[in-house]
């Protein structure tokens, strides 16, 4: 017997939501195991797969077969206690070879003994890819895909589900189940993305930022004036006229040395205001102008960070307590967003209160280092620095965190 259309619809619902399904009594509230797409850059396999796992080009992509242990996941023996529903796969004591130095994107750090383990190679990429289901510890007793256990496979989270016509039929591994696959080793998009090579050969940039008029200036240069020189006034060329008029600096401008038939003199636009923001707050920039528009494009690389993933919830019982223990690990490159995810599930975070304001968001962060709720400092997600913490509002999200809550906080860095 296949599935029942219930089990379908839970799967594909949770999966698309950002969970993993382990059971139909279980709401998508109440499943705390990220799953999901692989869509995003930093978790598409950036190289193409062999169909045969041990073929040299497979080298440093696909990983040695790997044995690994199932452990049931708590709570998914409500039919029948002892009988779990749902299983997870995780390391042995011992490290496979080729994942010893690799880091673990469920973990954001090198694979270590215990691990979780997702990324599994499905066998969409090659008969030979297969992942192999064992009850006993030793590897040898298959229980194969026609088992009437009906158990499938969740590679991106590593989790194996089942669902039997009958519980009798359901497999129950205790600590002994074992299965065997591979694991996707190699680069993903964003990796390759932040390889390639930045682009300097751009047309009509300006040539630097300034605070007083070039004495020498050689026709077509163009600078930013700095808003520094306010007040500053010099000839400005009037193309419709052919003649100069004198102009007086104000801001932000940006000028550039034109000739005419008879005389010659400095074109001035000025940037609009949010070009203002970003001259100041952004220094190490190159500026063009062209097509009556200003674009930037910023020296400074920016990569999606691996620090504050998967970290374990705080107990929170009133609105401002701690969300979790662990602070932001990295100051957030400047203009960013920061994404906070509960369980897989994105959450919103407070970006308009003040010190003092009324919160209306589930979360925000803070610096204030515990003081009491009503004096808290809410920052704004432009201004969040290493060291802040999230902080949870019970009464607006609708319900408590605990000990068994995972967040996962996604932001870039330079």
């Amino acid at each position: 017997m296949a599935f029942i259309d219930k089990t379908k619809a839970n799967y594909s619902y949770k999966v698309l939501q950002g969970k993993a399904h382990t059971g139909n009594d279980r709401d998508l509230v109440n499943e705390s195991i990220p799953s999901g797409l692989i869509l995003s850059a930093d978790r598409i396999f950036g190289n193409n797969i062999h169909q045969s796992p041990t073929h040299s080009s497979n080298l440093n992509i696909v990983s040695e077969l790997v044995t690994l242990v199932l452990k049931p996941i708590p709570g998914s023996d409500s039919q029948s206690l002892g009988t779990w529903s749902s299983y997870r796969c995780y390391l042995d004591t011992i490290v496979p070879t080729t994942l010893s130095t690799v880091i673990n994107p469920l973990t954001g750090l090198v694979y270590s003994s215990g691990d979780i383990v997702g990324n599994i190679i499905p066998q969409s990429f090659g008969e030979d890819f297969r992942p192999i289901l064992y009850s006993d510890s030793s590897a040898t007793i298959e229980i194969p895909p026609s088992d009437a256990s009906n158990w499938i496979l969740d590679p991106y989270s590593g989790v194996i589900t089942q669902e039997a016509d009958n519980i009798s039929n359901m497999f129950n591994t205790s600590s002994n189940g074992r299965l065997k696959a591979y694991i996707y080793i190699g680069q993903y998009v964003i990796d390759m993305l932040d390889n390639e090579p930045i682009s300097t050969d751009w047309i009509n940039s300006v040539s630097g930022t300034v605070s007083t008029i070039p004495v020498s200036p050689s026709i077509s240069d163009r600078y930013l004036l700095d808003s520094s020189a306010t007040g500053l006034t010099f000839s400005k060329y009037d193309l419709d006229t052919n003649s100069l008029d004198l102009f007086t600096a104000s801001g932000w401008e940006v000028i550039e040395y034109h000739t005419g038939l008879t005389m010659s003199g400095w074109l001035v636009t000025s940037p609009k205001i949010a070009m203002s923001v970003a001259i100041e707050s952004d220094q190490n920039a190159i500026y063009q102008y062209y097509d009556s528009s200003y674009k930037r494009k910023s020296f400074e690389q920016t990569y999606p960070t691996l620090a504050n993933k998967n970290m374990p919830c705080n107990l929170t019982l009133m609105d401002g307590d701690e969300a979790a223990s662990i602070g932001m690990s990295y100051t957030p490159s400047k203009g960013s967003y920061i994404e906070v995810l509960l369980n897989g599930v994105q959450v919103n975070i407070e970006n308009t209160a003040t010190m003092g304001a009324l919160v209306t968001s589930p979360c925000y962060f803070s610096n204030d280092g515990g003081s009491s709720h009503s004096s808290r400092n809410v920052r704004l997600i432009k201004d969040i620095v290493v060291g802040d913490k999230l902080y949870w509002m019970g009464s607006i999200a609708g319900y408590q965190l605990d000990t068994s809550d995972r967040t996962d906080w996604n932001y870039v860095v330079i």
